[in-house]
């Protein structure tokens, strides 16, 4: 994930191997064990910073749904913070992607904001934008 956002040039190169490495360890068999869930949990921030610093060289119709999937988040308290202020970003710039076709993912993002709001799973900064989102929801969406 660090690589991703602070050395774009070299990360380029093993993108598509450090997504398949991160879909892997989030995905095997007992990830989210206590023994391994912090590693997975980093893993499913790192996809994260993937979309967010690199979206161009991605395919965001399959790796937002991807991501998504991978939450919720909640034992990696350096890590939830951080996925979910992506979480929030996402939201902003690529709401059609994240509640998909017909708003099939809109219950559950909209579960997990209300879950995550005021919670330590959050950084204060990002309580208002989740306010802000589910506010926008309220209003722009059927």
């Amino acid at each position: 994930g660090v690589l991703a956002e602070f050395n774009p040039n070299l990360f380029k190169p093993v993108l598509g191997d450090s997504l398949n490495g991160c879909n892997h360890l989030i995905t095997m068999e007992g990830s989210r064990d206590d023994e391994h869930i912090n590693v997975t949990e980093n893993a499913i921030s790192a996809v994260g910073k993937v979309i967010q610093f690199h979206s161009d060289s991605i395919d965001l119709n399959v790796m937002l749904p991807a991501w998504l999937s991978y939450l919720p988040v909640s034992q990696d308290d350096g890590e939830t913070i951080v996925i979910y202020k992506q979480l929030c970003d996402f939201m902003m710039k690529y709401s059609s992607i994240v509640l998909g076709n017909n708003f099939e993912r809109l219950p559950a993002v909209l579960s997990l904001l209300i879950e995550i709001l005021g919670t330590e799973l959050i950084s204060e900064d990002t309580n208002p934008v989740i306010i802000n989102i589910i506010k926008t929801m309220q209003n722009e969406l059927p």
